[in-house]
C-alpha cells in the first residue's frame, strides 16, 4: 500500500500515521487499554474480507433474484389468463343465444 487508504490492506495501511498503536477495530480480542499492534491485528483488510464475504454470498443473490423473476412472470400469466376467462365470460353471457 503506497498511501493510507489505497488498498484496505490491513494493519499496515496504518505505518504512515502511527509506528506503534492501532486503532482498536484492528484487532479481534482487545482488552481495555491494552495497545492494538502489527502482531495481535487482523491479517486481512476491510476490503479483501467483504470482497470475500459478497463474493461468497453471490450464489444466494442470484438464486432470489431468479426465483423473484419467476414468480413475478407466473404472477402475471395468470392474470392474463384471468383477465381473458373473465372478459369471454362476459361476451357469452350478453350475446343471444341465436343471431339472426
Amino acid at each position: 500500500s503506497s498511501g493510507i487508504n489505497a488498498e484496505y490492506g490491513g494493519p499496515t495501511d496504518y505505518q504512515i500515521i502511527t509506528q506503534f498503536k492501532l486503532p482498536s477495530s484492528c484487532c479481534a480480542d482487545m482488552i481495555p487499554n491494552d495497545a492494538c499492534n502489527t502482531a495481535t491485528a487482523y491479517k486481512t483488510g476491510c476490503k479483501a474480507q467483504i470482497e470475500h464475504f459478497i463474493a461468497s454470498q453471490s450464489t444466494i443473490v442470484i438464486i432470489t433474484v431468479c426465483a423473484v423473476v419467476i414468480l413475478e412472470i407466473v404472477t402475471m400469466l395468470a392474470a392474463c389468463y384471468l383477465r381473458r376467462k373473465e372478459l369471454k365470460d362476459i361476451y357469452l353471457v350478453n350475446t343471444p343465444p341465436y343471431s339472426m
